[in-house]
């Protein structure tokens, strides 16, 4: 297969990839859980209602934000500052940090000295994984995680320490999943800018780095350590590794990749080899700062992380970074035409999750229309008086810039609202309950095609109305039961 045909195919994919996730932004996801859950306290600090949320179950939140680290909260609120309050809108800050981290993510795999071909191979490997393509329409800080960690690879390889040591200061306040890797890159940061120009400002600078991060951390928390330590670490236990040394092993490299097995069995090989890889390379006394930081981040996921399919792109790009080398070695030593070969399969097997995704956009698309769903929602809701609501997380677009209305999340209690200070008490629900009053419905008819991609839609929704706080809480117990039960059985 000619070289300038693959080249080209390739680099069509790239321009659809970004193409399709722009234009099928607001289709898919629906509208849901961690979305809003990251949305809400950045937006509510640009709606002027402080930096605050009462979705979280955290003691306090409700008075003063703590429970997640600021920088991805803090991103929404400048988004918020420049954009409309409008499902595309919000999620395409997230489109561009996709973007733009697969720019340097590129930049950087020919810095390293593999050529075109191979380089463009290398970034659908990491754009098609699945983790990071749902996290980056679901509003997730994997995308800016991506951008950041790219950042940092491509400083390190410019040699610009002070820029890689202040783009692992910015990690610390992203995720403690990368914090093994910020360590490592700050680390690395003062190790290169010693060599170069020892006791210097500059080296000065990159070692205080950190430091200059967390007092303004500490400033933006009006140093309420007590505080954000009791929420921050609330949140933690439910993200916690646990069990013994051999259930925690099996977690971390079994457990972790059960959604990758059939439709991308790349990505666990991939892992497996990078952190075989990394061990070889330390023992041989030939460890880079990748062969740490791939290392280091398995060993602090396995003891204290728990195996969530989420945090998986950061192991795939560290691990793609870590084996760069190696594999173009293998890759060029191939006869061209199994080489060529070779890249277009695997571009072709690793992009079927997206295909998928935007095909089942396509089939979906007015039943995942967000918009008229808002518009009706916006018809129908209280226009007087004060109002709760809670249900599908469309509702929150529909209602969230009405400061004197609340939305919450049913099936994360406990409930930061008292129901008796408000005068109606809603429910937006794909079901009719019989212990509710039926307001208004709103329908699309699904079609043959639909059906074949599943029911998570917004195809059929009901706005109902609870008549009495007590029967509200007994409502909610219900449907909490119901999903945790759900929940469970997977």
């Amino acid at each position: 297969m000619p070289k300038k045909i693959v080249l080209l195919g390739l680099v069509a994919y790239v321009v659809l990839f970004f193409l399709f996730l722009f234009l099928d932004l607001h289709l898919i996801p629906i509208a849901w859980l961690d979305e809003i859950m990251g949305l809400d306290p950045g937006f509510r600090l640009a709606n002027g209602q402080g930096y605050t949320s009462y979705f979280w179950p955290q003691e306090g939140t409700e008075d003063f934000f703590l429970a997640y680290l600021p920088l991805q909260p803090l991103m929404h609120y400048l988004h918020q500052l420049v954009l409309p309050f409008d499902i595309y809108w919000v999620r395409f800050p997230w489109a561009i940090y996709l973007l733009s981290g697969s720019i340097l993510f590129y930049a950087s795999m020919r810095k390293l000295g593999l050529n075109t071909l191979f380089s463009i191979g290398m970034l659908l490997l990491i754009i098609n994984e699945k983790s990071l393509f749902e996290t980056t329409r679901g509003l997730r800080v994997e995308p800016l995680i991506f951008l950041a960690i790219c950042s940092a690879v491509y400083t390190r390889i410019k040699n610009w320490p002070l820029l890689q040591s202040i783009v692992s200061t910015t990690l610390v306040f992203m995720h403690p999943d990368v914090w093994p890797i910020a360590l490592v890159l700050y680390l690395d940061s003062i190790y290169n800018s010693y060599k170069t120009y020892k006791h210097s400002s500059k080296t000065i600078a990159i070692v205080l780095s950190p430091l200059t991060g967390t007092m303004l951390f500490l400033f933006f928390i009006d140093f309420d350590v007590v505080g954000f330590i009791g929420q921050f670490l609330h949140q933690g236990n439910d993200h916690s590794a646990s069990g013994n040394l051999f259930h925690r092993l099996h977690a971390h490299f079994i457990d972790r990749f059960w959604p990758y097995y059939i439709s991308q069995p790349w990505v666990p090989t991939l892992v497996y080899v990078a952190f075989a890889y990394a061990i070889s390379n330390i023992v041989k006394k030939q460890g880079t700062y990748l062969s740490y930081g791939v290392l280091f981040t398995h060993f602090v996921w396995c003891i204290i992380l728990g195996p969530f399919p989420r945090y998986n792109s950061i192991l795939i790009v560290l691990s793609l970074f870590l084996l760069a080398n190696p594999m173009y070695l293998i890759w060029k030593n191939l006869n061209p035409n199994i080489a060529h070969t070779a890249l277009i399969s695997l571009c072709i097997l690793s992009s079927a999750d997206v295909v998928i995704r935007h095909a089942m956009a396509i089939v979906q698309r007015e039943e995942r229309d967000p918009y008229s769903v808002i518009h009706w929602l916006r018809e129908e809701l209280p226009k007087e008086g004060t109002y709760l609501i809670t249900g599908s997380d469309i509702a929150y677009y529909a209602m969230a810039e009405d400061t004197t209305a609340g939305y919450f999340l049913y099936n994360i209690p406990p409930y930061k609202y008292d129901f008796n200070k408000y005068d109606r008490l809603l429910l937006l629900s794909d079901n009719k309950d019989s212990a509710c009053t039926q307001l208004s419905d709103y329908h699309i008819k699904q079609g043959k095609w639909s059906k074949k991609f599943g029911n998570q839609t917004y195809k059929n929704l009901y706005l109902q109305e609870v008549n009495s706080p007590l029967v509200y809480s007994e409502l909610l117990l219900r449907f909490d039961n119901k999903n945790r039960a759900e929940v469970e059985s997977r």
